[in-house]
């Protein structure tokens, strides 16, 4: 999704490929930019579909919430956050945030392989971390593209963004092992989980989750059960709800949405948001938009 708009930021700098990313090398841009807070700023909850998005402070104060964990950030603190989590911002109205961010996932397959172990390493860890290296190359990509309407050079762009995410894996890998190994019943968990937080719109049924781990379905959603406490359908459908409200919060249609995520039609589509919210999709952006007047 879309982050929000700003309120009252009094910079805001933002170069936003967020549903059709750039490629430089192996990196796939989807936002990159520059905030200075306001005292009422709030970048609300909103949920990241296939990347990942660094937040990086550069002076004031605020709680940046990623996984549903709040983090007390403070002018060098990086945070990142995962595909399929909900990520938001609050600001300290008496030294409110500057930050610059950077969103991005992979532009070919051998970045994917090295962004699943960055996924995996950082799933369980602490999210706010330092690396002034990481500071000084992205301030530098961000001189790339700012101020406009300059066009930045591609071949220096790639160079510094995959610095900047190769250093990132580093850092997590690093805290990786130095914390407990996890499991097997956590580490099944977590392969799970990641395989429908990343497959939330090419995943036509749960079978294809039976089919990609060679174990009985039946077996699997026992098993899923028993360590979280709902079953892996349970999980499918509360990510693919809140993949939907992104859709329709940027502006996709019922019919689109549908498609997306695989239902026979809008009407079973619609059918199935009112039993889960208790409104029609029509319903739910209507009073999305009616708040936000």
């Amino acid at each position: 999704m879309e982050p929000l708009k700003p309120q009252k930021a009094f910079y805001h700098l933002d170069e936003n490929h967020i549903f059709e990313p750039v490629a430089y090398g192996a990196v796939a841009l989807h936002q990159i930019g520059r905030l200075y807070a306001g005292e009422a700023t709030a970048i609300l909850p909103h949920m990241h579909l296939g990347w990942f998005e660094l937040t990086m402070v550069t002076a004031g104060h605020g709680t940046v919430t990623t996984n549903e964990t709040n983090y007390e950030v403070k002018a060098g603190d990086i945070v990142l956050s995962l595909p399929a989590e909900k990520h938001a911002i609050s600001i300290d109205p008496k030294n409110p945030l500057r930050y610059d961010f950077f969103s991005f996932s992979a532009a070919d397959d051998t970045y994917r392989t090295v962004l699943k172990e960055l996924a995996q390493n950082a799933r369980q860890s602490r999210r706010v971390f330092q690396d002034e290296r990481i500071s000084s190359l992205l301030s530098l990509a961000l001189g790339e593209f700012f101020p406009a309407p300059q066009k930045p050079n591609p071949v220096l762009v790639a160079s510094l963004l995959s610095a900047i995410v190769s250093y990132v894996i580093r850092d997590f890998a690093i805290q990786a092992r130095s914390s407990a190994l996890p499991s097997k019943a956590d580490e099944l968990v977590y392969r799970l989980t990641h395989y429908i937080d990343t497959h939330l719109t090419s995943m036509r049924s749960l079978q294809e989750v039976s089919l990609a781990f060679d174990y009985n379905y039946a077996y699997l959603s026992a098993f899923y059960r028993n360590q979280t406490g709902e079953t892996l359908k349970e999980y499918w459908d509360s990510r693919r709800f809140l993949a939907a409200c992104t859709f329709l919060e940027n502006g996709k249609s019922c019919e689109e949405v549908a498609e997306l995520l695989h239902y026979s039609s809008s009407f079973a589509f619609s059918k199935a948001f009112r039993r889960i919210h208790g409104q029609s999709p029509r319903e739910y952006i209507k009073s999305k938009r009616s708040l936000g007047k």
